[in-house]
């Protein structure tokens, strides 16, 4: 103890061993193929979203979207919700020209004779838009062909 002390105020330092830490043997759950998990990745592939919609597979998602949204209530709600979200009330112009006078004119004739016909609602929002099973392929088609 007294070595150790006097060592310290004349700047000798007691070298130090380096305690190595125990070695941590991990691996991925996600990784692991199981008897309990191996029908739950039967169907995975190594296909993106977009490459995996051909147009049969978009054919049956339609009808079967469809017959959902005919037939559970929540699953409608669902997809008029994201109708109302993906779609929204129509289409906005935005002109970007070096002229400010002409992006105002088209801009307002768009408000004034296209626009008109997309508000069918009070709240703006199109009922139209939001109700029409066409919109429901669309929303599907949209959400599927975004990856998401």
């Amino acid at each position: 103890r007294i070595q150790s002390a006097f060592r310290g105020l004349f700047g000798v330092q007691t070298p130090v061993t380096a305690v190595r830490p125990p070695e941590i043997q991990a691996t991925f759950d996600l990784a692991q193929t199981t008897v309990h998990n191996r029908r739950h990745w039967a169907n995975a592939d190594s296909l993106a979203a977009r490459a995996s919609m051909s147009p049969a597979v978009r054919a049956i998602v339609r009808k079967r979207s469809r017959h959902e949204f005919d037939n559970n209530s929540w699953y409608s709600g669902i997809l008029r919700t994201a109708a109302n979200h993906i779609v929204g009330c129509g289409p906005r112009l935005q002109v970007l020209t070096t002229n400010n006078e002409a992006n105002a004119v088209h801009v307002a004739a768009f408000v004034r004779d296209v626009e008109p016909e997309f508000r069918t609602g009070q709240s703006g929002r199109s009922e139209q838009v939001s109700g029409s099973r066409e919109t429901v392929d669309d929303v599907g088609s949209l959400q599927s062909s975004n990856g998401g």
